[in-house]
């Protein structure tokens, strides 16, 4: 039992300090891309991440390969200990395929237009924007990390976490 209060406590501190590490809340306007003539080629994310969501065809094309994540509803289950009980790994790691993400994407967006009992915010890092969909003090929250590539932004990461 011990096991597994260690095991969401070191979750939580990762989480929080991956958040907190020089992250700035991203402004909806994304004022940073006007100004330079290489600024205005960049996709601009407010734009970007509202055709995201509103465009499956278009999300799908900006979703290369397979993408890492993890999911804590996917613990491994290891043994059965002496008691009788089933002992978890806290192996969560994953990897999305395409047509999986899809599935997650369409249940994101579902929950994302319930916003009395969703909140969403975004934090903002070098060249990540990490949007995050949660449930206040519920334990519950999807993260989408999406990376500027070029000129263009793309999904980097995917995570579901359900402590």
């Amino acid at each position: 039992m011990m096991r597994y209060k260690v095991f969401y406590c070191l979750l939580f501190f990762a989480c929080f300090s991956f958040s907190c590490s020089n992250n700035k809340a991203v402004n909806q306007k994304d004022s940073d891309n006007s100004g330079s003539d290489v600024a205005e080629k960049k996709e601009a994310f407010s734009v970007f991440v509202e055709r995201f969501h509103n465009d499956s065809i278009f999300a799908l094309s900006r979703i290369e390969g397979e993408i890492p994540g993890t999911n804590t509803d996917d613990y491994t289950i290891d043994s059965i200990d002496i008691i009788g009980g089933t002992e978890y790994l806290g192996n969560t790691e994953r990897i999305w395929t395409k047509e999986e993400l899809k599935d997650e994407l369409h249940e994101f967006n579902l929950l994302r237009e319930d916003k009395e009992k969703y909140s969403t915010k975004f934090i903002k890092t070098d060249d990540c924007v990490e949007e995050i969909l949660y449930i206040q003090d519920a334990g519950f929250s999807l993260h989408i990390v999406f990376q500027l590539r070029g000129d263009k932004w793309f999904v980097k990461q995917y995570d579901v976490i359900n402590l």
